[in-house]
């Protein structure tokens, strides 16, 4: 099932409040010809009368009337406003979930822009164009009532109108591609300035900036030669709009003055024929201004509704048991998201509350795949993964991570004081400050947290910046165990940490396992003889599974047996199924 289509969605939900505004539309275009009708009396019954008393008494009326426009037309404004802001608030969180999980699936760019895309809608939304569109219907109501002062009062608006609506679609034809040509490559140019900007100590340490810079000014300057282009050809298409819409504004009153020569029409006539003619044109005028706009908000809600729509929709799962840290993998094949070649093939193990399981091979053998399956980062193709009883297809992701703990192999920390990044960035109390100070406690990080200039109200910078890697991997190790998970998924946990810091961590990992399975990844030799069982992957194939021979406590049964015994026929090149699990 697909994600709703996002502006149609919105509408739906805003008719009622939609039809209002028509109808506050209705009301104001009916008042916009309080001007006319004004200078209409003023002309042809206070001057040829010259009565005073008539002349103050239509001026007040006017005067409260163009009051009652501008408080209608604020009153619009603000409800446009309101429902920009409903549509933010309603698809921000969803779009947030779909850029989310764009880059849990490996996506490279993933829509670094999708926000900018929003305000680039709630900008339009609350921008001129609306009331264009608003306005547009009254186009032939205004019409209509110049055909009825003069058929040449008529003909004349209808031929500007038809000139500014040519001129809008030579505006649509030039201005579209460019505009959107332009919004691409931009956007290629912000995602390679970012990705660079997150590399600046590696760069400057290898020589590389102007390498790097030199690839981001050519997407930079390609985007603003486009941009450029496509600006001159907008720029040149308003000022014709504008120049036409000055000569006919001005032409209609010599013509109406020649009607009124000619005795055809009154003088009144002539001008609110010039106040009407503006009333016709403005709509069109308006919608040429906001053409740009226009272009570009309709790309970014193109944008948007296939970003939204390429994310299933997530429903609510039924609440499982707390697993007890039992774990079974049955003839699991996987690949990483839109991988056509199989990275693991035809896995099997079980694990019971409290094993320490060792997984080691060569590079590229599969190890770190294996770990984001386990931990549903990653979807699996084949076979089946349980907690427990239950499948992984059955647990709601997010009751099922609060069970899970993870340290990865680069230590990764959020914005944020060093309490809430223990605490999976949820809110401190009092009881889970108690978690948190258990948690590092438990990892040898309070010594080191205490260190610091605030302790544990210590605030970090984006991936904890200011830390060493050897402190960063401490305060994960404590997040990794917050509430005592029951599975912790350890991948390279001794990256950076000296010969003592590795002592910690056998002992660290060692007393987790009276709570905690622990599924461990390393290819230090020491750390591997704390496990008491091991699997080896071989380029994506389990070569052995069972209890670990280089185990400290190993005993006399048990011993571990090859794969070649389990039956599994997997080749190298073995291609991603469909999923029966």
């Amino acid at each position: 099932m697909k994600n709703t289509v996002l502006f149609s969605t919105f509408v739906s939900q805003a008719k009622t409040t939609l039809t209002h505004l028509a109808c506050f539309t209705a009301i104001t275009n009916i008042l916009m010809l309080v001007p006319s009708i004004y200078m209409l009396q003023v002309y042809d019954r206070v001057l040829s009368s010259g009565n005073t008393m008539t002349l103050w008494a239509i001026t007040g009326i006017m005067i409260a009337l163009i009051i009652l426009i501008g408080v209608l037309e604020y009153i619009r404004q603000i409800v446009l406003l309101y429902l920009a802001s409903e549509l933010d608030k309603k698809t921000g969180p969803d779009l947030y979930d779909a850029v989310f999980q764009k880059k849990l699936n490996g996506s490279s760019q993933a829509q670094v822009n999708a926000l900018d895309d929003l305000n680039l809608l709630r900008q339009f939304i609350t921008g001129p164009a609306p009331s264009a569109f608003f306005d547009l219907p009254w186009f032939p109501i205004y019409l209509v009532i110049l055909y009825a002062f003069h058929p040449w009062l008529g003909h004349f608006a209808l031929m500007s109108a038809a000139l500014l609506i040519i001129i809008t679609y030579f505006n649509e034809r030039v201005v579209a591609k460019s505009t959107h040509k332009s919004t691409l490559i931009g956007m290629a140019a912000n995602y390679q300035f970012q990705t660079q900007m997150q590399h600046v100590e590696t760069a400057h340490a290898l020589g590389i900036k102007h390498t790097i810079k030199s690839r981001w000014t050519t997407f930079q300057n390609s985007f603003i030669d486009k941009f450029t282009q496509g600006s001159k050809s907008q720029y040149l298409v308003n000022q014709i709009a504008k120049t036409l819409r000055m000569i006919v504004q001005s032409s209609v009153l010599g013509l109406g003055a020649w009607l009124v020569i000619d005795g055809q029409i009154t003088a009144g006539m002539m001008i609110a024929a010039s106040i009407l003619l503006g009333r016709v044109l403005s709509p069109v005028d308006q919608i040429i201004v906001a053409w740009k706009q226009w272009v570009t908000a309709r790309h970014a809600m193109t944008r948007l509704n296939e970003l939204l729509n390429q994310v299933p929709v997530k429903h609510n799962k039924s609440a499982l048991p707390e697993p007890t840290g039992a774990l079974s993998l049955s003839n699991v094949v996987a690949a990483p998201p839109h991988g056509k070649i199989a990275t693991l093939r035809g896995i099997n193990f079980a694990l019971d509350k409290g094993d320490i399981l060792s997984i080691s091979g060569e590079s590229g053998s599969g190890k770190s795949t294996l770990a984001r399956v386990l931990l549903g980062i990653w979807p699996i193709a084949q076979g089946k993964i349980k907690f427990d009883q239950a499948e992984i297809a059955h647990w709601d992701n997010h009751q099922l991570s609060q069970h899970l703990g993870y340290v990865s192999q680069e230590p990764e920390l959020f914005s944020g004081t060093i309490s809430e990044n223990i605490a999976r960035m949820n809110a401190i109390d009092a009881q889970s400050q108690q978690l948190v100070l258990s948690a590092a406690h438990q990892t040898k990080a309070h010594e080191l947290i205490m260190s610091l200039p605030k302790g544990y109200d210590t605030l970090l910078g984006e991936n904890g910046r200011g830390l060493s890697g050897g402190q960063k991997q401490k305060i994960t190790l404590a997040r990794a165990c917050y509430q005592q998970p029951s599975i912790i998924v350890l991948d390279e946990p001794d990256t950076s940490l000296d010969k003592k810091a590795l002592e910690e961590l056998k002992g660290i990992i060692t007393r987790w396992s009276t709570r905690s399975t622990i599924i461990l990844i390393s290819h230090n030799p020491d750390l591997q003889r704390i496990a008491n069982k091991s699997l080896v992957l071989n380029r994506g194939v389990q070569t052995f599974f069972g209890q670990n021979p280089a185990h400290k406590k190993r005993t006399n049964t048990g011993v571990g047996y090859p794969v070649t015994n389990m039956q599994v026929n997997f080749n190298h090149t073995a291609k991603v199924g469909t999923s029966n699990g």
